[in-house]
């Protein structure tokens, strides 16, 4: 399916259950599973539930971010950095998602959407490798 028309049904989904009562969200949400299934789109529903959480996020002031460290933060780390991205990027509520990965060997590398900030250790020596090879 084209990533517009993905686009446009979650677009449809998220107009018709944003501030609706759980019933009107139910019934909404069964009309637009059956609507899927009449043409065929089951297939996709993935694909439109994720632009549709992209839109209610944004529509939401939420940002959602991957964070990648050596191991669990501290709270009072996790805290600082929810507060700091609500700041950046002017936002409501920060999801952070933490994904554990020895392979960075120290560091941290943050995923905001197409957005990677990346100050792992296993970064820094593959671009210190990148310059001594030239």
């Amino acid at each position: 399916m084209a990533a517009s028309r993905t686009k446009e049904l979650a677009h449809v989904l998220f107009e018709t259950t944003d501030g609706k009562t759980e019933a009107e969200e139910k019934k909404a949400l069964k009309q637009f599973a059956a609507y899927l299934a009449k043409k065929g789109l089951l297939k996709d529903q993935d694909k439109i539930i994720d632009a549709y959480r992209q839109l209610y996020n944004e529509k939401h002031g939420i940002v959602e971010a991957l964070v990648t460290l050596t191991e669990r933060m501290h709270e009072t780390t996790k805290l600082e950095l929810r507060e700091a991205l609500k700041k950046k990027y002017k936002a409501h509520e920060v999801h952070i998602l933490e994904k554990v990965d020895q392979r960075l060997i120290g560091g941290i590398k943050i995923q905001i959407g197409d957005t990677v900030y990346d100050s792992s250790l296993q970064n820094s020596l593959k671009q210190l490798q990148a310059q001594l090879l030239k």
